[in-house]
């Protein structure tokens, strides 16, 4: 019921933002969610023993979304920063070397992963059909989460990844593979997106896979870490990254295909 009530309460804002805001707006909703999605990650590290430098990741978080808003060019520099601006963190801040090179390497993958990979939902949105194309990519992303939930709950019984997801079986994966398709064919129909219905099943099909393997990878680290959510911001899903851990993976594969195939 959590889950449905928090679904009510936050889709309607998240179409509205989308559909009728300009476009930074949505960039200062997806640079918030990298932000408090890098805070998270760097939670999860912390458990695991390594305590990277959450206020200098939360920082060049932003900053690197601020770069995929007004330059993509921008997103390779900003990575070099991170890691010089993580270097210097350390040299202020630490006397322990003998960790010094977990903590920078911990920082800068935090930022790449985050906000490197979310951050390309600005560069969905800043697109000529920026509007429908994120609609599209979320809900090609979405439905195959959604059907292999259920799909898994009711035919499952071949685990996919035991040691990293217990309940997460082929069955499921192969009705999430089946729910990505579904839902680009109507998306495709629905935004009258102008991308061949030979690509659009394409893009479905890869960003579906690559989106449970999304899923699977911050399983790994949540399991690495032993919690079982990545925190508690949105009740009935847990932190921002349950609930965007699909999309990291399959936005920049959509945009890529998008623009250099499609495109």
């Amino acid at each position: 019921m959590k889950r449905v009530l928090s679904g009510v309460v936050f889709l309607p804002i998240f179409f509205a933002i989308v559909y009728w805001a300009p476009p930074y707006v949505f960039f200062l909703l997806a640079a918030s969610a990298s932000v408090i999605g890098c805070y998270e990650f760097f939670q999860m590290a912390s458990n695991m023993g390594v305590h990277g430098f959450y206020k200098t990741g939360m920082v060049m978080s932003f900053l690197l979304c601020l770069g995929f808003y007004f330059d993509p060019g921008l997103a390779f520099p900003l990575i070099c920063l991170s890691l010089l601006a993580a270097c210097l963190t350390w040299l202020l801040t630490e006397k322990n070397i003998k960790v010094a090179a977990d903590q920078i390497a911990y920082t800068v993958f935090g930022i790449v992963f985050v906000a490197g990979l979310l951050g390309h939902f600005i560069l969905i949105r800043n697109l000529e059909a920026g509007r429908s194309l994120i609609f599209f990519s979320i809900a090609i992303v979405w439905a195959g989460d959604t059907a292999a939930y259920y799909g898994g709950r009711a035919f499952g019984k071949r685990p996919l990844a035991y040691l990293v997801s217990p309940k997460k079986t082929l069955e499921g994966s192969f009705f999430g593979l089946l729910g990505s398709l579904l839902a680009g064919l109507i998306a495709n129909l629905v935004f009258s997106i102008d991308i061949p219905l030979n690509h659009c099943l394409i893009m479905a099909l890869f960003c579906g896979m690559i989106g449970q393997f999304g899923d699977l990878t911050e399983s790994i680290m949540k399991r690495n870490a032993g919690v079982k959510d990545s925190g508690q911001l949105i009740p009935g899903h847990g932190g921002i990254l349950d609930r965007v851990d699909g999309l990291m993976f399959g936005g920049p594969l959509f945009y890529y295909y998008y623009t250099y195939i499609v495109g």
